[in-house]
Protein backbone atom coordinates (compact mmCIF):
# COMPACT_ATOMS: atom_id res chain seq x y z
CA UNK A 1 0.00 0.00 0.00
CA UNK A 2 2.77 2.45 0.94
CA UNK A 3 4.78 1.63 -2.20
CA UNK A 4 1.79 2.22 -4.47
CA UNK A 5 1.07 5.54 -2.75
CA UNK A 6 4.70 6.60 -3.22
CA UNK A 7 4.66 5.57 -6.89
CA UNK A 8 1.73 7.94 -7.53
CA UNK A 9 3.73 10.86 -6.08
CA UNK A 10 6.80 10.42 -8.29
CA UNK A 11 7.15 12.97 -11.09
CA UNK A 12 10.37 12.63 -13.05
CA UNK A 13 11.02 12.39 -16.81
CA UNK A 14 12.78 9.02 -16.41
CA UNK A 15 10.11 7.40 -14.21
CA UNK A 16 7.00 6.03 -15.92
CA UNK A 17 4.00 7.69 -14.28
CA UNK A 18 1.17 5.84 -12.58
CA UNK A 19 -2.11 6.66 -14.33
CA UNK A 20 -4.54 4.86 -12.08
CA UNK A 21 -4.64 2.57 -9.04
CA UNK A 22 -7.49 0.15 -8.41
CA UNK A 23 -7.77 -1.48 -5.01
CA UNK A 24 -9.31 -4.93 -5.18
CA UNK A 25 -9.95 -7.15 -2.15
CA UNK A 26 -7.00 -9.43 -2.91
CA UNK A 27 -4.59 -7.09 -4.78
CA UNK A 28 -3.75 -3.71 -6.18
CA UNK A 29 -3.95 -3.02 -9.92
CA UNK A 30 -1.54 -0.30 -11.01
CA UNK A 31 -2.10 1.22 -14.46
CA UNK A 32 0.98 2.91 -15.93
CA UNK A 33 1.88 4.46 -19.25
CA UNK A 34 3.20 2.00 -21.80
CA UNK A 35 6.96 1.75 -22.23
CA UNK A 36 7.13 1.12 -25.97
CA UNK A 37 10.77 0.07 -25.81
CA UNK A 38 10.16 -2.87 -23.46
CA UNK A 39 12.46 -3.92 -20.60
CA UNK A 40 16.11 -2.91 -20.44
CA UNK A 41 17.02 -6.51 -19.55
CA UNK A 42 15.38 -7.84 -22.73
CA UNK A 43 17.02 -5.14 -24.83
CA UNK A 44 20.47 -6.03 -23.50
CA UNK A 45 19.79 -9.76 -23.95
CA UNK A 46 18.79 -9.24 -27.60
CA UNK A 47 21.66 -6.86 -28.37
CA UNK A 48 24.26 -8.93 -26.51
CA UNK A 49 26.22 -5.74 -25.95
CA UNK A 50 25.53 -2.03 -25.84
CA UNK A 51 27.40 0.63 -27.70
CA UNK A 52 29.19 2.87 -25.18
CA UNK A 53 27.16 5.94 -26.17
CA UNK A 54 23.86 4.06 -25.72
CA UNK A 55 24.98 2.52 -22.42
CA UNK A 56 26.03 5.93 -21.13
CA UNK A 57 22.65 7.45 -22.05
CA UNK A 58 20.72 4.70 -20.23
CA UNK A 59 23.06 4.87 -17.24
CA UNK A 60 22.54 8.63 -16.92
CA UNK A 61 18.76 8.22 -17.08
CA UNK A 62 18.82 5.50 -14.40
CA UNK A 63 21.09 7.52 -12.12
CA UNK A 64 18.93 10.61 -12.61
CA UNK A 65 15.77 8.71 -11.62
CA UNK A 66 17.45 7.05 -8.62
CA UNK A 67 18.92 10.37 -7.46
CA UNK A 68 15.43 11.87 -7.60
CA UNK A 69 14.05 9.00 -5.52
CA UNK A 70 16.78 9.39 -2.92
CA UNK A 71 16.42 13.19 -2.77
CA UNK A 72 12.78 12.77 -1.86
CA UNK A 73 13.09 11.71 1.77
CA UNK A 74 10.09 9.36 1.70
CA UNK A 75 11.40 7.33 -1.21
CA UNK A 76 14.54 5.23 -0.95
CA UNK A 77 15.12 2.19 -3.15
CA UNK A 78 17.85 -0.16 -2.00
CA UNK A 79 17.62 -2.42 -5.05
CA UNK A 80 16.53 -1.77 -8.59
CA UNK A 81 16.50 -5.00 -10.60
CA UNK A 82 17.28 -4.69 -14.29
CA UNK A 83 13.91 -6.28 -15.14
CA UNK A 84 12.09 -3.34 -13.49
CA UNK A 85 13.70 -0.80 -15.84
CA UNK A 86 11.69 -0.07 -18.98
CA UNK A 87 12.60 1.76 -22.16
CA UNK A 88 10.41 4.51 -23.57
Amino acid sequence: EREVRIMTLLHHPNIIPVREVRVLPERYVVVMSQARGGELFEYISRSRRLDEVVARRYFRQIVSALRYCHEVSWCVYTQTPCRSISLR
